[in-house]
This record gives structure tokens, C-alpha cells and sequence, in this order.
């Protein structure tokens, strides 16, 4: 089986990649689509994250990455003969926002299902928007990120 893992990724965080890696044990192949969210100013471009998770998950034979500039996450699904949306929840409030998006995707395509693996304990606590608040006010994010994601912000910074 086959399952989808989309998000902005806008970065990739360790909590990310902790629902990616358990998550490649339980697939026979994860395929991580980073797209836009319309309601998120980004920090990198699509290009770059895709870049940047790639190399996050190099050590891994069954993740794939993939970017997406449009359309319905749906959409890609069904275009690739797939079923599965792999989301991933923190807290009780992310439970809630996705059944909502979970409950939606169905009136849409009654044949996608969405599954959730809740993010390990010690890395509940990040999101991307807070490592970029934390990032941009000078606080140490090192804990927060995998170590390319950090150069690349620096980088930028």
C-alpha cells in the first residue's frame, strides 16, 4: 500500500519527519507532496522544500518527495491511482481541523481515506510556523529542524 503525506512543509520539521519515518515502516512507499496553503505566507519556495525534505529522507528507499503548484490533494490522488491521505496530529485542536478536511475530501471523493498517526510525544510541540517565529526572533531552533533545513534558514536569514 501506498500513502500520501501532504503539507506545506514550509520547513520540514522533526515532527514531520518523525510521522514520515514510522510511517515508511508501515507502507510499502510514502509519498510526501508539499504544496501551498493559500492562508501561509511561505519561506521557501516549493522547489526548495521539496529539495529540503529530499534530503532529510535520502537514507530512506521507500519515501518519495513530490511538489504540487495546484488543484485538489484529491485531485493528485485519483491522477495517480491512489487512496490514501496520511495526516499527521499533535493536539486535539489538529484532530479537529483534520476530520473536518478528512470529512470534506469524502463528499469529494467518497474512495479517499485519510489516516492519522499522531507525531511522538517529545516533538508535539513543534510546528513550522512556530520554528519561524522562534527562527526570526533569534531563538534556537536547532532542536526543531533537521540540521540542512537550519543552514538554509540561516542562509536566508
Amino acid at each position: 500500500m501506498k500513502v500520501v503525506f501532504p503539507g506545506s512543509f514550509d520547513p520540514i520539521t522533526l515532527g514531520h519527519l518523525d510521522v514520515v519515518e514510522r510511517a515508511s515502516e508501515i507502507f510499502e512507499e510514502v509519498i510526501v507532496l508539499v504544496a501551498n496553503n493559500s492562508s501561509k505566507n511561505t519561506l521557501f519556495s516549493i522547489e526548495k522544500r521539496v529539495e529540503l525534505i529530499q534530503e532529510s529522507v535520502k537514507q530512506f528507499d521507500n519515501i518519495r518527495v513530490e511538489g504540487m503548484t495546484g488543484g485538489l490533494i484529491i485531485d493528485y490522488l485519483h491522477k495517480h491511482n491512489l487512496n490514501i491521505i496520511l495526516r499527521s496530529v499533535r493536539t486535539y485542536k489538529d484532530f479537529e481541523l483534520e476530520t473536518n478536511l478528512a470529512y470534506n475530501n469524502r463528499v469529494l471523493a467518497d474512495d479517499i481515506e485519510t489516516l492519522y498517526l499522531n507525531t511522538s510525544q517529545s516533538l508535539s510541540h513543534i510546528n513550522s510556523s512556530i520554528v519561524k517565529d522562534i527562527f526570526f526572533n533569534k531563538g534556537d531552533v536547532s532542536q526543531m529542524v533537521p540540521e540542512s533545513v537550519l543552514k538554509e534558514m540561516e542562509r536566508i536569514k
